[in-house]
C-alpha cells in the first residue's frame, strides 16, 4: 500500500507542476484542438481540391480528344476540298478540250441542188421542147456555211 505520506507529496508537487504550467498547458491543449481542427479543414480542401483537380483532368482530356479529332477532320475535310478543286480544274480542262475538238470536226450540211436540163427539137414554130430537172443532194463539209447560205445557193 503507498503511505499517505507518499500520496500527499506526489499531490503537492503534482498541485505545484500544475500551477507552473497550469495556464500554459491550457493553452497548449486549446492550441492543440485548434490545430487539429484547422488540419482536419486543410485535409478537407485537399480532397476537395484533389476531386475538382481529378474531374478537370477529366475535362480536359475530353476536350483534348474532341480537338484532336476536329483537327483530323478539318485535315480530311481540307484535302476532300483540295482534291475535288483538282478534279473541277482536271475537268476543265477535259471539257475544253473536248469543245476543241467538237469545233474542230468538220460540220456536214444537206444541200440540194438542182440541175434543168433542155432539150429542143425540130423548127421553132413546129418543134419540140423538154426539159428535165433532176435534184441532188450533197454534202457540203464546210463549218462556215450558214443556213442564210443555202437560200442563196439553193
Amino acid at each position: 500500500m503507498l503511505d499517505n505520506s507518499a500520496i500527499r507529496t506526489f499531490s503537492e508537487q503534482t498541485q505545484q507542476l500544475f500551477e507552473i504550467i497550469g495556464p500554459k498547458a491550457a493553452d497548449f491543449v486549446k492550441q492543440k484542438a485548434d490545430t487539429e481542427i484547422l488540419l482536419k479543414n486543410q485535409y478537407k480542401t485537399q480532397e476537395e481540391f484533389a476531386t475538382e483537380l481529378a474531374h478537370l483532368q477529366g475535362e480536359f482530356e475530353r476536350f483534348s480528344h474532341l480537338i484532336h479529332a476536329t483537327d483530323k477532320q478539318i485535315s480530311g475535310t481540307e484535302k476532300a476540298l483540295e482534291d475535288a478543286k483538282r478534279r473541277t480544274e482536271e475537268m476543265a480542262t477535259l471539257n475544253a478540250e473536248v469543245e476543241r475538238t467538237i469545233t474542230s470536226i468538220p460540220t456536214s450540211i444537206p444541200q440540194i441542188v438542182y440541175t434543168t436540163t433542155h432539150n429542143s427539137s425540130g423548127w421553132w414554130l413546129w418543134g419540140k421542147s423538154s426539159s428535165t430537172t433532176v435534184a441532188n443532194t450533197i454534202m457540203v463539209h464546210d463549218q462556215a456555211i450558214h443556213f442564210s447560205s443555202l437560200f442563196i445557193l439553193g
